[in-house]
């Protein structure tokens, strides 16, 4: 099927407008070395270290509360020093 390219109009000049930064860039950005966040959720935890890795940082995470509540979802992220 051939597309009707009449129905298009070409622009020029048009700025790119900025990109925000997602939720979980902005919190690792915002977080300190040594800092921690709890998160709900195994895929969320993961998504923030993976941000924070993505801006130069070490980052660690681990189930919490295992000994006390064996089903507990969450999961603390800490953020460490900068990647060598």
């Amino acid at each position: 099927m051939a597309i009707d390219i009449s129905q298009y109009t070409i622009e020029q000049n048009v700025p790119i407008p900025a990109r925000k930064s997602s939720g979980l860039k902005a919190l690792a950005k915002k977080m300190q070395p040594s800092e921690s966040v709890v998160m709900s959720s195994y895929s969320r935890a993961h998504s923030l270290r993976n941000r924070i890795y993505e801006i130069g940082h070490k980052a660690t995470v681990q189930r919490i509360n295992v000994e006390t509540n064996p089903r507990t979802r969450d999961y603390r992220v800490w953020k460490l020093g900068e990647k060598k």
